[in-house]
Protein backbone atom coordinates (compact mmCIF):
# COMPACT_ATOMS: atom_id res chain seq x y z
CA UNK A 1 0.00 0.00 0.00
CA UNK A 2 2.84 2.17 -0.94
CA UNK A 3 4.11 2.84 3.00
CA UNK A 4 0.23 2.77 4.94
CA UNK A 5 0.26 -0.19 6.66
CA UNK A 6 -3.62 -1.86 7.24
CA UNK A 7 -4.12 -4.81 9.51
CA UNK A 8 -7.71 -6.98 8.29
CA UNK A 9 -10.74 -5.85 10.56
CA UNK A 10 -10.89 -7.69 13.81
CA UNK A 11 -14.41 -9.00 14.06
CA UNK A 12 -16.35 -9.55 17.47
CA UNK A 13 -16.10 -12.94 18.94
CA UNK A 14 -19.82 -13.79 17.54
CA UNK A 15 -18.14 -13.75 14.04
CA UNK A 16 -21.13 -11.68 13.36
CA UNK A 17 -20.96 -7.64 12.40
CA UNK A 18 -20.50 -5.21 14.77
CA UNK A 19 -22.94 -2.03 14.70
CA UNK A 20 -20.47 -0.71 13.06
CA UNK A 21 -16.94 -0.61 10.83
CA UNK A 22 -14.45 2.00 12.38
CA UNK A 23 -11.86 2.83 9.81
CA UNK A 24 -9.25 3.71 12.73
CA UNK A 25 -6.62 5.91 11.07
CA UNK A 26 -3.14 5.79 13.20
CA UNK A 27 -0.79 8.11 13.53
CA UNK A 28 2.58 8.18 12.63
CA UNK A 29 4.09 4.64 13.63
CA UNK A 30 1.84 4.62 16.54
CA UNK A 31 3.32 1.40 18.39
CA UNK A 32 1.32 -1.80 18.74
CA UNK A 33 0.34 -1.12 21.96
CA UNK A 34 -1.02 2.19 21.32
CA UNK A 35 -3.16 0.94 18.28
CA UNK A 36 -4.23 -2.12 20.33
CA UNK A 37 -5.70 0.21 22.81
CA UNK A 38 -7.59 1.93 20.64
CA UNK A 39 -8.73 -1.88 18.71
CA UNK A 40 -9.67 -2.82 21.87
CA UNK A 41 -11.55 0.63 22.88
CA UNK A 42 -13.55 0.22 19.44
CA UNK A 43 -14.38 -3.16 19.93
CA UNK A 44 -15.54 -2.55 23.77
CA UNK A 45 -18.12 -0.32 22.08
CA UNK A 46 -19.41 -3.01 19.65
CA UNK A 47 -17.30 -2.07 16.49
CA UNK A 48 -15.64 -4.27 14.20
CA UNK A 49 -12.34 -2.36 13.37
CA UNK A 50 -9.95 -1.85 10.15
CA UNK A 51 -6.70 -0.13 11.32
CA UNK A 52 -4.77 1.99 8.79
CA UNK A 53 -1.35 3.57 9.92
CA UNK A 54 1.13 5.53 7.76
CA UNK A 55 4.56 4.98 8.26
CA UNK A 56 6.26 7.31 6.27
CA UNK A 57 5.87 10.98 7.69
CA UNK A 58 7.43 12.53 4.94
CA UNK A 59 3.33 12.10 3.36
CA UNK A 60 2.47 14.70 5.41
CA UNK A 61 4.09 17.30 2.94
CA UNK A 62 3.22 15.30 0.03
CA UNK A 63 -0.70 15.01 0.01
CA UNK A 64 -1.10 13.74 -3.42
CA UNK A 65 0.60 10.02 -2.91
CA UNK A 66 -2.33 9.81 -0.11
CA UNK A 67 -4.80 9.07 -2.84
CA UNK A 68 -3.26 5.44 -4.21
CA UNK A 69 -3.48 4.69 -0.45
CA UNK A 70 -7.10 5.64 -0.03
CA UNK A 71 -7.88 3.95 -2.98
CA UNK A 72 -6.43 0.84 -1.40
CA UNK A 73 -7.98 1.53 1.95
CA UNK A 74 -11.44 1.91 0.14
CA UNK A 75 -10.99 -1.34 -2.19
CA UNK A 76 -10.61 -3.21 1.24
CA UNK A 77 -13.58 -1.78 2.57
CA UNK A 78 -15.62 -3.50 -0.58
CA UNK A 79 -13.60 -6.31 -0.14
CA UNK A 80 -15.20 -6.70 2.85
CA UNK A 81 -18.70 -6.42 2.31
CA UNK A 82 -18.07 -8.75 0.04
CA UNK A 83 -16.63 -10.98 2.01
CA UNK A 84 -18.99 -10.88 5.07
CA UNK A 85 -22.39 -11.46 3.08
CA UNK A 86 -25.85 -11.00 4.18
CA UNK A 87 -25.35 -7.94 7.06
CA UNK A 88 -21.52 -6.28 6.48
CA UNK A 89 -22.66 -5.37 2.66
CA UNK A 90 -24.73 -2.02 4.55
CA UNK A 91 -22.71 -2.08 7.61
CA UNK A 92 -22.38 1.28 8.77
CA UNK A 93 -18.69 3.20 8.64
CA UNK A 94 -17.49 5.75 11.00
CA UNK A 95 -13.61 7.13 9.92
CA UNK A 96 -11.59 7.82 13.34
CA UNK A 97 -8.18 9.88 12.16
CA UNK A 98 -5.65 10.82 14.52
CA UNK A 99 -2.99 13.42 14.06
CA UNK A 100 -1.13 13.64 10.79
CA UNK A 101 -3.25 10.98 9.38
CA UNK A 102 -6.03 13.81 9.07
CA UNK A 103 -3.66 14.55 6.28
CA UNK A 104 -2.12 11.80 4.99
CA UNK A 105 -5.03 9.51 4.48
CA UNK A 106 -8.59 10.92 5.87
CA UNK A 107 -8.21 13.86 3.45
CA UNK A 108 -7.76 11.95 -0.22
CA UNK A 109 -10.09 9.25 1.67
CA UNK A 110 -12.50 12.07 1.65
CA UNK A 111 -11.70 13.43 -1.95
CA UNK A 112 -12.34 9.73 -3.22
CA UNK A 113 -15.91 8.87 -1.02
CA UNK A 114 -17.33 12.84 -2.73
CA UNK A 115 -15.80 12.01 -6.20
CA UNK A 116 -18.82 9.88 -7.42
CA UNK A 117 -16.92 6.60 -7.78
CA UNK A 118 -17.51 5.18 -4.27
CA UNK A 119 -21.54 5.61 -3.63
CA UNK A 120 -21.72 2.35 -2.20
CA UNK A 121 -18.83 3.07 0.79
CA UNK A 122 -20.38 7.28 1.34
CA UNK A 123 -23.63 6.32 1.80
CA UNK A 124 -22.27 4.04 4.73
CA UNK A 125 -20.43 6.65 6.79
CA UNK A 126 -22.43 7.24 9.75
CA UNK A 127 -19.69 10.05 11.69
CA UNK A 128 -16.20 10.58 11.82
CA UNK A 129 -14.04 10.89 14.64
CA UNK A 130 -10.80 13.27 14.84
CA UNK A 131 -8.52 13.25 17.93
CA UNK A 132 -6.08 15.61 17.84
CA UNK A 133 -6.47 16.89 14.49
CA UNK A 134 -7.29 17.86 11.96
CA UNK A 135 -3.58 19.19 11.54
CA UNK A 136 -3.02 22.18 9.49
CA UNK A 137 -1.29 22.35 5.88
CA UNK A 138 1.10 24.47 6.55
CA UNK A 139 4.80 24.23 7.09
CA UNK A 140 4.81 24.46 10.83
CA UNK A 141 2.53 22.20 12.44
CA UNK A 142 3.87 19.92 9.76
CA UNK A 143 7.36 20.15 10.71
CA UNK A 144 6.37 19.86 14.59
CA UNK A 145 4.23 16.63 13.39
CA UNK A 146 8.15 15.67 12.77
CA UNK A 147 10.13 17.22 15.25
CA UNK A 148 8.21 16.87 17.98
CA UNK A 149 7.13 12.98 17.64
CA UNK A 150 10.46 11.50 16.75
CA UNK A 151 9.47 10.98 13.59
CA UNK A 152 12.89 12.49 11.74
CA UNK A 153 14.89 9.96 9.66
CA UNK A 154 17.51 8.25 12.04
CA UNK A 155 20.76 9.92 10.95
CA UNK A 156 19.18 13.08 12.45
CA UNK A 157 17.03 11.86 14.96
CA UNK A 158 20.59 10.59 16.44
CA UNK A 159 22.81 13.70 15.81
CA UNK A 160 24.42 14.41 19.52
CA UNK A 161 22.22 16.97 21.31
CA UNK A 162 25.05 20.06 20.93
CA UNK A 163 23.57 19.67 17.31
CA UNK A 164 19.87 18.89 17.56
CA UNK A 165 19.41 23.29 17.45
CA UNK A 166 21.32 23.30 14.36
CA UNK A 167 19.32 20.17 12.84
CA UNK A 168 16.37 21.88 13.73
CA UNK A 169 17.42 25.46 12.57
CA UNK A 170 18.49 23.91 9.27
CA UNK A 171 15.22 22.28 8.88
CA UNK A 172 12.95 25.11 9.73
CA UNK A 173 14.99 26.52 7.08
CA UNK A 174 14.16 23.49 4.60
CA UNK A 175 10.39 23.99 4.83
CA UNK A 176 10.51 27.96 4.77
CA UNK A 177 12.57 27.45 1.19
CA UNK A 178 9.83 24.89 0.12
CA UNK A 179 7.21 26.85 1.28
CA UNK A 180 9.17 29.95 -0.82
CA UNK A 181 9.66 27.54 -4.16
CA UNK A 182 5.95 26.04 -3.84
CA UNK A 183 4.11 28.70 -3.13
CA UNK A 184 1.09 28.81 -5.32
CA UNK A 185 1.00 24.70 -5.37
CA UNK A 186 0.96 24.80 -1.45
CA UNK A 187 -1.51 27.89 -1.32
CA UNK A 188 -3.65 25.83 -3.68
CA UNK A 189 -3.83 23.03 -1.80
CA UNK A 190 -4.15 24.31 1.77
CA UNK A 191 -7.81 26.30 0.21
CA UNK A 192 -8.83 22.49 -1.49
CA UNK A 193 -7.67 20.93 1.68
CA UNK A 194 -9.57 22.64 3.95
CA UNK A 195 -12.70 23.63 1.44
CA UNK A 196 -12.63 19.28 0.95
CA UNK A 197 -12.92 18.36 4.87
CA UNK A 198 -15.21 20.90 5.92
CA UNK A 199 -17.78 20.16 2.94
CA UNK A 200 -17.84 16.69 4.23
CA UNK A 201 -20.73 16.32 5.94
CA UNK A 202 -21.28 13.75 8.52
CA UNK A 203 -22.05 13.79 12.93
CA UNK A 204 -18.57 14.27 13.85
CA UNK A 205 -16.93 13.91 17.28
CA UNK A 206 -13.39 16.09 17.74
CA UNK A 207 -11.22 15.12 20.73
CA UNK A 208 -9.00 17.95 21.21
CA UNK A 209 -7.03 20.05 24.01
CA UNK A 210 -5.17 23.69 24.52
CA UNK A 211 -2.22 21.96 25.61
CA UNK A 212 -1.56 20.21 22.62
CA UNK A 213 2.19 21.35 21.21
CA UNK A 214 2.22 19.94 18.23
CA UNK A 215 -1.79 20.45 16.43
CA UNK A 216 -2.87 23.64 17.62
CA UNK A 217 -5.77 24.18 19.81
CA UNK A 218 -6.89 27.40 17.23
CA UNK A 219 -7.17 25.32 13.96
CA UNK A 220 -8.91 22.85 15.76
CA UNK A 221 -11.46 25.48 16.58
CA UNK A 222 -11.24 27.13 13.24
CA UNK A 223 -12.04 23.22 11.72
CA UNK A 224 -15.11 23.13 14.18
CA UNK A 225 -16.53 26.41 12.82
CA UNK A 226 -16.38 25.30 9.22
CA UNK A 227 -17.63 22.36 9.12
CA UNK A 228 -20.74 21.63 7.64
CA UNK A 229 -21.75 18.67 9.48
CA UNK A 230 -23.00 18.60 13.20
CA UNK A 231 -19.95 18.90 15.09
CA UNK A 232 -19.75 17.67 18.56
CA UNK A 233 -16.19 19.51 20.16
CA UNK A 234 -14.73 17.94 23.51
CA UNK A 235 -11.73 19.89 24.97
CA UNK A 236 -9.57 18.54 27.41
CA UNK A 237 -8.73 20.75 29.96
CA UNK A 238 -5.93 18.45 32.14
CA UNK A 239 -2.84 17.17 31.56
CA UNK A 240 -3.96 15.93 28.10
CA UNK A 241 -1.65 16.77 25.14
CA UNK A 242 -1.33 15.27 21.29
CA UNK A 243 -3.37 11.90 21.20
CA UNK A 244 -2.79 11.93 24.96
CA UNK A 245 -6.66 12.26 25.67
CA UNK A 246 -7.53 8.73 26.21
CA UNK A 247 -4.54 7.78 28.32
CA UNK A 248 -5.08 11.03 30.91
CA UNK A 249 -9.12 11.02 30.81
CA UNK A 250 -10.36 7.86 30.14
CA UNK A 251 -13.61 8.05 31.47
CA UNK A 252 -14.45 11.22 30.15
CA UNK A 253 -13.31 9.70 26.49
CA UNK A 254 -14.77 6.54 26.43
CA UNK A 255 -18.27 8.16 27.76
CA UNK A 256 -18.04 10.79 24.45
CA UNK A 257 -16.97 8.44 21.87
CA UNK A 258 -19.43 5.73 23.03
CA UNK A 259 -22.57 8.38 23.20
CA UNK A 260 -21.26 9.96 19.93
CA UNK A 261 -21.31 6.65 17.90
CA UNK A 262 -25.11 5.79 19.57
CA UNK A 263 -26.08 8.88 18.00
CA UNK A 264 -24.43 8.59 15.32
CA UNK A 265 -25.57 5.47 14.48
CA UNK A 266 -29.20 5.65 15.65
CA UNK A 267 -29.61 8.61 13.25
CA UNK A 268 -27.68 7.07 10.04
CA UNK A 269 -30.21 6.26 7.13
CA UNK A 270 -28.54 2.93 5.27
Amino acid sequence: MGGARMVDAALLPSGLPGRAIVLYLSHFNASRRARTKFESLFHALGCDVVTCQTKDPVSVFRPNVGVRRAKGILRRLRDLAEEGGAGRDDQPIVLASFSGASKTLYWPIVQLLCSGQYEDLRRRVAGQVFDSCPIEFARLEGLDLLTKTNQLPKPLRDAPWVLRPLVNLGLHAFSHSVDILLRNSIKEQHARYWADIAAFAVPTLVLYSKRDEIVRHETVERYCELAAGDVTAVEFSGESKHVDHHAKEPETYERELGGFLTRALSSAKL
